[in-house]
């Protein structure tokens, strides 16, 4: 386990992955390697809206460590999808996400609410512009 997170980490390594504190990394969450690998491995849709751009939003994390992965809610979203991927594709895993990007969805958005009902319940939809499956 690595609660604390101290020292150097490799490059590309599971503990690398959790070398960043919590919320922006997974530093102190109490996981190790093959609790990661299983959570890239999960079956997961991340549904962004492409209009969740307001770099100004009231609750929007402002850290150095937030911003590093984008200036908005849609960068940070497809930073963390792509950091995932590499992440698994380094460790060798099958990466179970899937992504979903909804047209002129904001960050809550009936938009978003209706596309996870569909998902969830085995109806796929034609609002979806971008789909990485």
């Amino acid at each position: 386990m690595y609660p604390s997170c101290p020292g150097k980490r490799e490059r590309g390594s599971a503990k690398s992955a959790l070398g960043v504190d919590y919320p922006v990394g997974m530093c102190g969450v109490d996981l190790d390697a093959s609790y990661l690998r299983r959570y890239l491995e999960r079956r997961l849709i991340a549904l962004l809206g492409d209009a969740d751009t307001d770099e100004a939003a009231r609750y929007l994390s402002r850290s150095e460590a937030a911003v590093a992965q984008g200036p908005h809610r849609l960068a940070r979203g497809l930073w963390h999808f792509n950091h995932c991927k590499a992440l698994a594709d380094r460790l060798g895993v099958n990466f179970g996400w899937r992504l979903e990007i909804v047209p002129g969805a904001g960050h809550v958005d009936q938009k978003i609410f209706d596309l996870a009902a569909n998902l969830t319940s085995g109806r796929e939809s034609n609002s979806i512009i971008a789909s990485n499956k």
